[in-house]
């Protein structure tokens, strides 16, 4: 590691103090400086974290779209909110919204990263409480028409079963009193 990138954290407090995780990685990917926010959050060591490569750290459902995301960064496309998960030291998943530029003269990447854990996680609850009152307003939506169709059916047929009753009982009145005025009939 050379002085002019330890000397950009040691110069400016901000990088040790910032809650932010911040970080300095090359052209092949591995972690040349991070702050201490980088180092908590994914419970490893300095030398640990260094001697990997990112990808490493990435869950395995977000290392092909981040590796895609990652050269459109090296061929000059600033990344900027594009978030992804890592797995920490413990096998914690965590969220990371990050924000890179990659320096070609330097062959460098300066990356700076939000844990956005608790946002996702309850985003992601509001999903699936949204798809569970979906699928209920589906279901509850579903047995109305076929309770409708049901009632329908049941109506119809205690209808036929009146019209029956009453045209017997309009056939045997006219049976037995053929006498019967046409008005009254």
């Amino acid at each position: 590691m050379d002085t002019a990138k330890n000397e950009l954290f040691e110069t400016f407090p901000f990088f040790k103090l910032t809650p932010d995780l911040v970080c300095i990685a090359n052209k092949e990917g591995f972690f040349e400086q991070v702050n201490h926010a980088v180092i908590e959050k994914l419970e490893y060591t300095e030398a640990e974290l260094f001697a990997n490569p990112i990808s490493t750290f990435i869950h395995p459902d977000d290392k092909e779209l981040t590796s895609s995301e990652r050269k459109k960064l090296i061929n000059g496309n600033p990344l900027v909110n594009f978030q992804n998960r890592y797995i920490t030291k413990s096998e914690k998943i965590i969220w990371l919204d990050w924000t890179s530029i990659y320096f070609p003269d330097q062959q460098r990447v300066f990356a700076i990263a939000k844990d956005v854990t608790s946002r996702k996680e309850i985003e992601m609850e509001i999903e699936e409480d949204y798809r569970k009152y979906k699928n209920l307003a589906t279901n509850f939506k579903s047995r109305i028409e076929k309770d409708r169709k049901y009632f329908a059916g049941e109506l119809h047929e205690e209808l036929e079963q009146l019209e029956s009753v009453v045209k017997r009982d309009v056939d045997w009145i006219n049976s037995q009193m053929p006498e019967m005025s046409d008005l009254l009939k």
